[in-house]
């Protein structure tokens, strides 16, 4: 049977974690509706009659911290803004990538060289070798003599 005063601290520690918890979701909540107002405020400032401001602004909100495929997707809905919607009257499209935590690094790494080449190409994969490739490569029994291969 438990001692009256170990439980008593248990229920304390249990208080005292729950209470912190909930004081973290209070600031939590408190900092994202400050940050949504003060985002708010800059659409509101920059936003002028007919320039599609707002038209012109990709948001992601991500409930984890920054990765580095957020930046390229990014990329992928300003371009697509810039060709989709956007005049040539208008200011240049941005994007805001809202995370719950970020590395100053990871995204300054992410960001810098957005603008650099990247190639694409395409794969497919075969379960067969096609044939005119076939008569240039080695058949097994002759792949086995070079590789150390212990049968049971």
């Amino acid at each position: 049977m438990l001692d009256k005063s170990f439980k008593e601290i248990c229920d304390g520690i249990k208080k005292d974690v729950k209470d912190t918890q909930l004081e973290i979701m209070i600031n939590a909540n408190t900092n994202l509706v400050n940050l949504y107002y003060r985002i708010g405020k800059a659409l509101e400032k920059n936003s002028k009659w007919g320039n599609k401001f707002i038209d012109n602004v990709a948001f992601e909100l991500k409930v984890g911290k920054f990765k580095p495929e957020f930046g390229s997707k990014m990329g992928f809905y300003l371009t697509a803004l810039d060709e989709q919607v956007k005049d040539d009257n208008d200011n240049p499209s941005i994007g805001i990538i809202l995370c719950s935590s970020k590395s100053n690094k990871i995204v300054d790494y992410t960001l810098k060289y957005i603008n650099k080449p990247v190639g694409v190409s395409e794969h497919k994969i075969f379960n067969e070798l096609p044939n005119n490739l076939l008569k240039d490569f080695p058949m097994e029994d002759e792949l086995n003599m070079y590789m150390d291969i212990d049968e049971e």
